[in-house]
């Protein structure tokens, strides 16, 4: 994380999508050091749109980012926190990993028993992601 630190406070001529690519990783390094949290922060507020997917997926594809952001934010943020990540991601990065944003959904509404139905049936998956 130190790397992408460092990385923030220099710019490559010609490559505009150098800050994107370092919130990606800077997101991944988060999680990779066990601090979920801002790892959720980070990843949950990268754009949306043609231009991550065109650069962002040398990184994570959307879909993982989406996934990272949003397992980071159930463990680690508050219910107002992921309120407002699903209403500023109505039609972002939730919806390409839509049991999740279902799962987020049940959550905020203080359906525990749903949200937790959903994350089991998505476990045998997700163990096979080897960044989590």
């Amino acid at each position: 994380h130190d790397y992408v630190a460092k990385a923030e406070h220099s710019a490559i001529p010609g490559d505009n999508a150098f800050p994107l690519k370092l919130k990606v990783a800077s997101g991944v390094a988060h999680l990779a050091e066990g601090r979920f949290k801002e790892a959720a922060l980070q990843l949950t507020n990268i754009p949306v749109g043609d231009e991550y997917t065109a650069i962002g997926s040398s990184i994570a594809s959307s879909e993982d980012v989406a996934l990272y952001g949003t397992l980071s934010g159930l463990a680690t943020l508050k219910r107002s926190q992921l309120q407002r990540l699903l209403e500023t991601q109505a039609n972002g990065f939730l919806d390409l990993v839509s049991p999740l944003r279902n799962a987020l959904q049940l959550y905020c509404r203080a359906d525990y028993p749903g949200c937790l139905r959903i994350l089991n049936q998505l476990y045998p998956n997700l163990k096979l992601d080897m960044i989590l």
